[in-house]
């Protein structure tokens, strides 16, 4: 891989993603360019999806609704606010608009390929064994993630899918 597409950190990806062979990284790295993404955040939003999965999401696994919601509160102070807010009542879930970010579903499949996450049914994205030692390798960071591990452990298992249902919904006429 070109030094530019490195992450920030390489120790942390340091065997933390087997099976891919150098021409398919080079290929992906190739994509990556061509994107509107840098690849830096890009490799800053694989860690934090594999981080949401395991810190807020029972059994490593959630919808695709609810890391979005995750996904949109977690980058912005105002956000992680309203999110808590809601959450403990101060202010009304319709109030929550959270945004959906198509950057995010293209981490989830680059991640599917790296076999750090699998969708074992439906919308459903679960965390494989190599995305936990992506998460291990994490958390051995003491300053990695500090600001949104600190986020993600307040919210812990509180955003249920049945929460999610309700936020996501609101003004949508079934």
């Amino acid at each position: 891989m070109p030094a530019g597409l490195l992450p920030a950190s390489p120790r942390i990806f340091d065997g933390c993603v087997d099976g891919t062979s150098a021409s398919e990284r080079r290929l992906y790295a190739h994509r990556l360019r061509n994107s509107d993404v840098d690849a830096r955040e890009f490799y800053w939003r694989l860690s934090l999806l594999v981080l949401t999965l395991s810190l807020c999401c029972r059994r490593g696994q959630s919808s695709h609704k609810r890391l979005h919601l995750l996904n949109w509160a977690v980058r912005t102070p105002g956000a992680r606010r309203q999110l808590l807010a809601a959450l403990d009542g101060a202010q009304r879930p319709q109030d929550v608009l959270a945004r959906t970010d198509p950057v995010l579903n293209q981490v989830i499949d680059y991640a599917a390929g790296e076999g750090l996450v699998a969708f074992p049914r439906g919308d459903r994205v679960r965390l494989t064994g190599a995305g936990e030692n992506l998460v291990t390798s994490v958390l051995e960071v003491e300053d990695c993630f500090a600001s949104e591990r600190e986020f993600l452990a307040a919210l812990s298992y509180r955003v249920t899918e049945e929460w999610v249902k309700r936020v996501m919904s609101i003004g949508v006429s079934q």
